[in-house]
């Protein structure tokens, strides 16, 4: 009987819960359906006054535009190989610097210490392989005339291999301090220019932090972001020519490679376009731009270039409704010649798309086509 009041009681419970949650969605649901009709009646209240164009269809010769900014082709970092603090900085930003050439100076006193600390005990080894070897070689002699036991000719030979051993690595020691001090001269491994400076004079450097970084400027690069149809122009190894608003000039370049970016809603790609700079005048952060042809679309269904828009990585526009409402639409888009817009998928040939006012427009205002 006790078991049954309580599985009664868990019942109950569990429909009250149950009701609760079903009376707060019902509740949340009306409220978004409120919210939405009450911005779907702003919407259709307001009357925006807007320009709009038809569908047409018309022959497009395919032309794609696409920007850039230069770089240097590479650049490194130079680290020192040992830690201390930087006495002298050779180089400032903008210097031309040779591979071998020493840009920074280490103190390197305290190494200096060491170095001579490992060379004294480097002698001081040294001396006492010199001791042992004589004490071998007398034992040698009077062992000859049986004057001395075996056990302390053996034991001449030991320390004479123990002091060897001693020699080799004071000598491996005194060796390694030394390069650690040579190691107090930083130098470029490349010819470039040094862009940037990171530490200066009084810092404390260690291996693995920068001091400058270089760039070789001989040759800059343009690193552009395209859709399928410009890949298929600038395939590895085409010339290419860019406009450099900063010195009023078209470059040529060669494209150096091309990746495909699958991580896109579009298919784009990303191409690599490689420029000789031997003069130097091509400096990083140059804009560049450029154009090229594309294949001539017959009777294409197109749109004014204008009334295409990009909205969540989509190409988009806002179609003219009968009703007067602006409906706001996901299209596939083909060739441009920067005037017209190809439609593929998305539109109708008897609609019409707003041109004017796109900042401003959301999906389902009331339009006035002017």
């Amino acid at each position: 009987m006790f078991l049954d009041r309580r599985t009664i009681i868990y019942a109950v419970v569990a429909a009250l819960v149950v009701a609760g949650l079903l009376a707060f969605l019902a509740w949340r649901i009306a409220d978004n359906y409120s919210v939405s009709r009450d911005r779907a009646e702003r919407l259709s209240a307001t009357n925006v006054a807007v320009q709009a164009a038809a569908v047409t269809q018309r022959d497009i010769a395919a032309r794609y535009s696409f920007t850039g900014k230069l770089e240097p082709a590479w650049t490194i970092d130079v680290s020192p190989q040992i830690e201390g603090r930087i006495e002298k900085l050779l180089v400032a930003e903008g210097d031309v610097v040779r591979a071998g050439a020493t840009v920074a100076i280490l103190d390197t006193r305290e190494l200096a210490g060491q170095v001579a600390a490992a060379e004294a005990s480097l002698a001081a080894a040294r001396g006492s392989q010199a001791q042992a070897e004589g004490d071998l070689k007398r034992s040698q002699g009077l062992d000859a005339y049986n004057a001395v036991s075996k056990q302390t000719l053996e034991n001449d030979r030991i320390k004479v291999q123990i002091a060897k051993a001693q020699v080799e690595a004071a000598a491996a020691n005194a060796a390694s301090v030394r390069a650690r001090l040579n190691n107090g001269r930083v130098v470029a491994s490349r010819n470039g220019v040094v862009v940037k400076q990171y530490q200066g004079e009084g810092a404390y450097a260690r291996p693995g932090l920068p001091i400058i970084n270089l760039a070789g400027e001989d040759e800059m690069v343009a690193r552009l972001v395209v859709t399928e149809p410009v890949a298929k122009v600038l395939a590895p190894g085409a010339a290419v020519q860019m406009r450099v608003a900063a010195l009023g000039r078209t470059i040529t370049g060669r494209v150096a490679r091309q990746v495909a970016l699958s991580d896109q809603i579009e298919l784009n790609y990303a191409v690599t376009v490689t420029f000789a700079n031997a003069d130097r005048r091509l400096k990083s952060g140059m804009e560049v731009s450029g154009e090229v042809s594309g294949p001539t679309v017959r009777n294409a269904a197109a749109v004014p270039a204008q009334a295409v828009i990009s909205r969540e990585g989509r190409k988009t526009v806002f179609v003219v409704t009968k009703d007067g409402v602006s409906d706001q639409r996901k299209i596939k888009a083909g060739v441009s010649d920067g005037v017209w817009v190809e439609v593929l998928e998305g539109l109708a040939a008897d609609e019409r798309v707003v041109v004017s006012g796109l900042d401003k427009m959301q999906d389902g205002m009331r339009v006035n086509v002017q």
